[in-house]
């Protein structure tokens, strides 16, 4: 109706002529048709669908995050042998699956003693281990550790040799400041050790391929192969292992609270197709291949060969079973010239399912797969050739066809709904022929985030074993939602990841990987001029407090080497930086006090208020301890009848003296009281 009242007034303006305006003249018709036409082009511009928002976050540089499977350890005990735990042998939570996340070797043997050894001193807990009997509060390497100090690990029987074990341990984190976690980042650990095992000739090196703990300062696992087979010591029949210091620089003492050795992660999926490629000798004839997984020994199996960039069926293998190895292998014939190998491993009752449908060739065609819990990341499809019946190729997921040719063998898949999309021979080729599951696997998502102990049951029968989940399922996530996606650009947009101001400095340091900032402060140029009395402007200067359970302690070498590469790479070109530790400035206060008759805890709360003023920091680095402050919270005491006298005292490098008695601290310095002396007498 606007439309149409707008123009109506302009008609006589614009053609006098026409003076008939009501409904039944033909130009008002019109008129009405093409302002009904206008308001519909204008509502359809206006609507922004799903797929649009997605091509928004992909220009952000972001993506959807997809179902994420919930995950947790298990403990496996009781076994009576050593034994090899397949990649994705099922877990029973009260009817919520979980898998094996990689094959784990399982030992009869169990943990005995740990015990550190620090100079002289020798802590043990032989008696307090096993999963009852609490968290222990165990320093690993002693109250103070040092190079030379040691943690030893007994065990009731010699571990096997030659194969990848792993033992999960978990380290105190309840710190007044956390400790920042370290990931995938470039660390530079705090520490350094020796591992080594007792064999027949003595103390032999043990040789550890990944340390998730970086030496005792996170929770996570230590894996480890042991060159030859263990020898019982003479005087207790034990088998040990023990980690030596070559290099100490922590902060604070590493405490341990617990250590176990058969633990198994674990993720809530059902795996219902998975594949392996092989790469075999390109000479053909008789080959093996030794498949790790549960589906493999226990499902159905399929081989390919790879032959002229497809895959063809070998229809003839044999499989042979390793028990005590917890493996299968299988024995075929390869044809000459072929250099890899695929093994399709399946559940039976997947046979029907993992053939999502035919394809004929037309532009954007669709397949149901008939399940909206599939974990993205575990779809693969391989589709037969047109011309080449019996042949199979690979094809690949992608966000959207934005960038896809017209021979590439692209697919969109649809989490919400379940549907796989092919292109329109433009963007992405359109395929033609059969399309084969080759990998599978579904999850519940958020819903498998389930609390300790409730996974109590290994679903294959043929290991005797006991299992348990110490801790809950946690990381179990649905889909993202576009809401969800938008909020966390939000807030990944507010992060600082480029030193450009004095605070994204400090910003950044607060964030380095591995460590515990207490404080941090960059100083700018103005404040710490040169000798001369110029300015050095391309350089930055940052002081920095380390948490630590000491009264003082200074930057080591591990976190300078740490903060450098932190701030490395993410600072202006031309900038050099300049990495302080913090100049501790000892405060001596004498105070002699007249205090009221009737108050018994005079001395008490008078000292409760000086020490928590310098516990709290007294203020930023390069603060003044001012006189007044502390005379003002002496004398606003109802206990105080009388201030007779204060004075400060202040011990350090660069601080300067105010004539009535305040104490200015150097840029990087920060105070801490050293002495105090408190006169108290009784007011008459």
């Amino acid at each position: 109706l606007d439309i149409v009242e707008t123009n109506r007034k302009r008609i006589p303006r614009l053609y006098p002529r026409w003076t008939d305006f009501n409904y039944h003249d033909p130009g008002i018709t019109f008129m009405e048709l093409f302002a009904w036409l206008k308001e519909v082009q204008q509502y359809h511009l206006d609507q922004i669908g799903v797929r649009n928002y997605i091509k928004y976050l992909k220009l952000f540089g972001m993506e959807l995050k997809h179902r994420q499977p919930a995950r947790t350890l298990v403990m496996i005990r009781g076994q009576n042998r050593d034994f090899m735990l397949e990649r994705g042998v099922p877990l029973s939570a009260g009817g919520i699956v979980f898998e094996t996340a990689r094959g784990e070797q399982m030992c009869k043997a169990v943990i005995e003693d740990i015990c550190s050894i620090s100079g002289e001193q020798r802590i043990s807990v032989r008696g307090q281990l096993g999963s009852d009997a609490g968290k222990l509060s165990f320093p690993v390497f002693g109250r103070e550790p040092a190079v030379g100090d040691s943690v030893n690990i007994a065990f009731s029987d010699a571990l096997p040799a030659g194969k990848t074990l792993r033992f999960y341990v978990e380290v105190a984190d309840d710190h007044r400041i956390p400790r920042n976690p370290i990931g995938e980042a470039d660390f530079y650990p705090l520490a350094e050790l020796k591992w080594e095992y007792l064999s027949v000739a003595g103390w032999r090196e043990l040789t550890v391929t990944r340390d998730e703990t970086w030496q005792f300062i996170e929770s996570g696992r230590i894996e480890f192969i042991l060159p030859e087979a263990m020898a019982p010591s003479p005087e207790d029949g034990w088998c040990w292992i023990r980690a030596v210091l070559s290099r100490a620089e922590y902060e604070v003492a590493p405490v341990l609270h617990s250590l176990f050795l058969n633990m198994a992660e674990v993720s809530q999926q059902e795996t219902r197709s998975l594949y392996e490629d092989f790469a075999l000798d390109t000479a053909g004839g008789v080959q093996e291949i030794v498949a790790e997984s549960y589906l493999a020994k226990h499902g159905l199996v399929k081989i390919f060969a790879d032959i002229d960039d497809g895959w063809q069926e070998i229809e003839e293998f044999t499989a042979v079973s390793r028990d005590k190895e917890g493996i299968t292998a299988f024995r075929f014939t390869l044809p000459q010239g072929t250099g890899k190998v695929r093994l399709v491993c399946y559940q039976p009752e997947f046979s029907l399912k993992r053939l999502a449908g035919e394809a004929y060739g037309f532009p954007w065609q669709e397949f149901d797969l008939e399940a909206t819990d599939i974990l993205y990341d575990s779809l693969a499809i391989m589709v037969e050739e047109a011309d080449r019946p019996g042949f199979y190729t690979d094809w690949y997921k992608v966000i959207d066809f934005d960038a896809s040719g017209p021979e590439d063998r692209h697919y969109t898949f649809y989490e919400d709904s379940g549907l796989i999309c092919f292109g329109d021979a433009e963007h992405g080729m359109a395929p033609e022929g059969i399309i084969n599951l080759i990998g599978f696997a579904t999850s519940l998502g958020r819903a498998g985030n389930i609390k300790e102990g409730k996974i109590n049951r290994l679903v294959n029968a043929d290991i005797s074993a006991e299992v348990i989940n110490l801790s809950p399922a946690a990381g179990g996530k649905d889909p993202e939602t576009l809401n969800e996606g938008f909020r966390r650009f939000r807030q990944d947009i507010r992060e600082v990841e480029r030193a450009i101001t004095y605070r994204d400095y400090e910003d950044l340091v607060r964030r380095t990987p591995g460590l515990m900032i207490n404080n941090c402060k960059a100083i700018p140029v103005s404040l710490i001029p040169r000798r001369d009395g110029s300015l050095d402007e391309n350089a930055v200067s940052v002081v920095v407090q380390p948490y630590t359970n000491a009264m003082v302690q200074k930057l080591n070498p591990a976190y300078e080497e740490n903060i450098y590469r932190q701030l490395g790479g993410r600072h202006l070109i031309g900038t050099r930086i300049n990495v302080l530790s913090p100049e501790y400035v000892g405060i001596d206060i004498f105070v002699e006090i007249a205090v009221k008759p009737y108050y018994r805890d005079a001395r008490e709360r008078i000292e409760e208020v000086v020490n928590g003023f310098f516990a709290s920091g007294v203020g930023d680095f390069g603060g003044t301890i001012y006189y007044s402050t502390i005379y003002g919270l002496l004398d606003t005491l109802d206990c105080v009848e009388e201030i007779r006298s204060l004075a400060i005292d202040a011990q350090g490098k660069g601080i300067t003296r105010t004539l009535n008695g305040d104490v200015m601290l150097p840029q990087n310095g920060i105070a801490y009281m050293k002495a105090a002396e408190y006169v108290i007498s009784t007011a008459e």
